[in-house]
């Protein structure tokens, strides 16, 4: 088969054809895929901390990871007083959305604070907004609920 023939055929014809012609050791060669190895499960729940509460990685979906990674890089890179810490934050948040982006639905189960074997709540775009505790995350030590009442 001539050159100005091959160019003619549909490209996934003129691949085949191609790949026809290679020798043993080519194939092998092109054959030849790494396993693919899923992302572990984070170990270690993270906290995120807001206006409203607390609330986890584990229990954010995709879309909120994002948010937060967004907030955390900029933080990092504005060299405020918290950017050593947000830089810390950034890559932990990266580990988390890796493993998100593989497991959109999963349920996480791990360590949160000091509670071995937590089950965490399917991820979600609104996740659960925890009370904060004295001492966790800077704020009041009492968080208001809906009603603007202190608990």
């Amino acid at each position: 088969m001539t050159r100005a023939q091959l160019l003619m055929l549909p490209p996934a014809l003129a691949i085949s054809v191609i790949y026809d012609c290679l020798d043993p050791e080519t194939v092998a060669e092109i054959t030849k895929k790494e396993p693919i190895t899923p992302p572990k499960q984070p170990r270690f729940d993270l906290a995120l901390y807001g206006s409203s509460g607390v609330s986890f990685a584990s229990e954010c979906d995709l879309s909120q990871i994002d948010w937060h990674m967004g907030r955390a890089k900029t933080s990092a890179e504005s060299g405020s007083q918290y950017a050593e810490k947000d830089a810390k934050k950034y890559e932990k948040l990266k580990e988390w959305r890796f493993w998100r982006a593989v497991n959109p639905t999963a349920i996480w189960v791990g360590k949160r604070g000091d509670t071995e074997n937590t089950i965490a709540a399917p991820p979600s775009n609104r996740p659960m907004q925890y009370a904060r505790t004295g001492g966790n995350g800077g704020g009041s030590s009492g968080a208001s609920n809906d009603e603007g009442d202190f608990a």
